[in-house]
């Protein structure tokens, strides 16, 4: 059996002390010590460390979880997808931690991915924006339905949506980066129901702002990407239906 030398961080006091008494040093991110050379470090939370790897020879500096508060242990026993962040020259750091993650997702190379360091706390930060963005999403609908007519059903449209919007349909529609939205409804209905938010609202302002980043993305050119084809469609026999 490999062994490895393990740090951990935790912004919790309780879990710090916890991980302490167990053996396995941890810190608070702000007293991380300068002499600090572990193969892996454990993050239980994105923390601003990737300027710390560039300092210090860290191997595996992140290793995100995708663990629900209501299922945690089971979570962590059947991982649906692990991801963890490696120095670009550590190969045999990665070739050692893919091997040992793999028996984690019954040898299942698709459900392992490495990342860079920074890919990795940027992944965990956006993973989680992601789940919030839905529900505000949700929310924002519920609230602006009440401000149009309270007899609007909000809780049924958005069930009804989630069964057509492909965005819903097809997990990756609408993720190819750098194309804006276009078309004949999106340009047209987009700016609609932002119109119907009243000014100076809190609903106004979340549904602006899908408006404002498309126009962005079409008025940058050093990051818009010119395609053939539309990039978010997708072919009926893909859509979860």
């Amino acid at each position: 059996m490999t062994n490895y030398s393990l740090t951990g961080f935790d912004v919790v006091p309780a879990i710090i002390d916890k991980m302490n008494d167990a053996g396995v040093k941890c810190f608070h991110p702000d007293d991380c010590p300068s002499d600090l050379n572990a193969d892996i470090v454990l993050l239980s939370v994105p923390t601003p460390l990737i300027k710390e790897t560039q300092r210090l020879d860290m191997k595996v500096a992140f290793q995100p979880e995708f663990l629900r508060a209501v299922s945690c242990e089971e979570d962590a026993r059947a991982p649906w997808q692990i991801v963890f962040g490696c120095a670009k020259d550590a190969d045999d750091t990665r070739a050692r931690m893919s091997n040992c993650f793999l028996d984690f997702v019954g040898r299942d190379e698709n459900k392992l991915t490495v990342l860079t360091i920074a890919e990795a706390e940027f992944m965990k930060l956006v993973h989680n924006y992601a789940n919030g963005l839905k529900i505000s999403f949700a929310n924002c609908i519920y609230g602006l339905a009440h401000e149009l007519d309270p007899s609007i059903d909000a809780q049924k449209v958005l069930y009804l949506v989630s069964s057509t919007a492909e965005c819903f349909l097809s997990r990756k529609y609408g993720l190819r980066v750098g194309a804006p939205y276009g078309g004949v409804c999106l340009p047209k209905d987009v700016p609609e129901l932002t119109s119907l938010a009243p000014e100076g609202s809190v609903f106004r302002e979340f549904l602006s702002g899908t408006g404002k980043i498309n126009e962005w993305i079409t008025n940058t050119p050093s990051l818009k990407v010119e395609l053939d084809e539309s990039p978010n469609w997708v072919s009926p026999s893909e859509l979860n239906v």
